[in-house]
């Protein structure tokens, strides 16, 4: 408790409260390519329960967060958004489970080697499949747009028409690896590279339906960047150029630098972060406390150069009682959802919320009687707030002495009374960030 004499000028005493793993997602085709004029179905299942709504982009078309989409769909009823692209048929399954089929009329050549994604809508997780239709010679595809260190890397080849011929895998125009077919219809697959040996399946494989064969090679590691073809006799496939990714390091709060952030109860705001460099581009997941309110969010990509990407995402919000002391976070990942990167300094929410309605000069009515030259003390409270209010009179030159605790301000004056006084207007304020109470008490 302390002491402080009042006389004509204002006391303020002001307390402040102290600062106080994703599932993978998968994308897959009904077959193991497409055939022109025969329909193919891209499944996309977030394994996550909570992956409301999603959107199907094809990157050849839909290069950013803000760009057109082929569709967006909430499972809920399986909602098809306005402006979806009518030309692709879309479904939904308990799980949810969302799938995009190309009809039969729809499926062209022209589909082939395009990137398609499937992504949450509100800036989750998704995948990505590259599409590759027979019919055309030969085509290459990657398990995924880019190669991580370290981490097994797939390639598959189409050739059509194809035969128990050599094929082989390219790297920057040199044979790197070759398999074949065995002739003997028992479709056994050799690797041809040095020496005929049989695929182990972990390595490689090669299998033919009809006049169309397929190659597969799987890298342990691929650390460089490398130009990739598939071969058969002289005939190539275009070529696949290859960037190694590069992982979101640093997540950051924009414009917030202190250790909390000052707020007022039922006042909305918003938060922005910021990703550093990746590539393939990053998504943000925002926390307040341990609840997820990625979906209050929405991104948007800057793109820099050699494919290099940053995310700046904004968070908006109402601010809630239950929400002071709570700490802010926000998590990013760009290649595994479950190896994010997240703040260095989580501020926490210094909520302030309004006072009680009331302001009370205790044990008095509207009026106070005294005798001339004698003491008078008077007592001025008010319940609730964050931070406690400053509780403030105007009257008398006194002794002011200020005895808040817990959830109450309390303040006293001590005076003494004199014939000068008679009449005068004694006020108690309590002043406070989200609002200011005044009490009027005569003498």
């Amino acid at each position: 408790m302390d002491t402080r004499t009042l006389c004509q000028f204002s006391i303020f005493f002001i307390i402040f409260l102290d600062s106080v793993t994703e599932a993978a997602w998968t994308l897959t085709g009904s077959s193991e390519f497409a055939v022109a004029g025969e329909s193919f179905t891209l499944t996309c299942n977030p394994q996550d329960s909570n992956a409301v709504a999603v959107k199907w982009k094809r990157l050849d078309i839909d290069t950013t967060d803000t760009g057109t989409s082929r569709a967006t769909i909430e499972a809920t009823g399986c909602k098809i958004g306005s402006g979806s692209d009518t030309q692709y048929q879309y479904t939904c399954e308990p799980g949810p489970v969302y799938k995009l089929t190309i009809a039969a009329n729809v499926m062209t050549n022209s589909h082939n080697n395009k990137v398609w994604r499937c992504e949450s809508l509100f800036g989750g997780g998704g995948e990505e499949y590259t599409l590759m239709v027979a019919g055309i010679n030969i085509t290459i595809r990657g398990s995924s747009q880019y190669v991580v260190s370290e981490r097994p890397f797939t390639f598959t080849c189409v050739f059509n028409p194809g035969g128990a011929q050599s094929k082989q895998l390219l790297q920057n125009g040199k044979t790197f690896e070759a398999v074949q077919l065995s002739n003997d219809g028992l479709g056994v697959c050799y690797n041809v590279t040095s020496a005929a040996t049989i695929c182990d399946p972990s390595r490689c494989s090669c299998s033919q339906k009809g006049d169309i064969s397929t190659a597969k090679w799987t890298i342990s590691s691929i650390d460089a960047e490398y130009s990739w073809k598939c071969k058969e006799f002289n005939d190539l496939s275009p070529a696949l150029n290859l960037k190694v990714a590069v992982p979101v390091s640093s997540v950051t709060l924009y414009q917030v630098t202190g250790a909390q952030i000052d707020v007022i109860a039922g006042q909305n705001i918003s938060l922005t972060s910021v990703t550093g460099q990746s590539r393939p581009r990053s998504y943000i997941q925002w926390y307040i406390g341990t609840d997820n309110y990625t979906i209050n969010s929405s991104s948007t990509v800057t793109n820099g150069q050699d494919e290099l990407t940053s995310v700046t995402s904004i968070l908006t919000f109402t601010v809630t009682r239950k929400q002071a002391n709570l700490a802010v976070n926000c998590k990013a990942y760009n290649i595994d959802p479950n190896k994010t990167v997240e703040l260095v300094n989580k501020p926490k929410l210094n909520v302030q919320y309004r006072l009680q309605p009331k302001a009370e000069i205790k044990d008095v009515g509207d009026s106070l009687s005294v005798t001339d030259g004698s003491s008078v003390t008077l007592h001025c409270e008010v319940e609730g707030g964050s931070p406690l209010a400053v509780i403030i009179w105007s009257c008398f030159c006194g002794k002011v002495t200020n005895a808040s605790q817990a959830g109450i301000s309390r303040s006293i004056i001590t005076f003494t009374a004199s014939s000068t006084l008679n009449g005068k207007i004694c006020i108690c304020s309590a002043t406070h960030p989200a609002s200011v109470i005044q009490m009027t008490r005569y003498k």
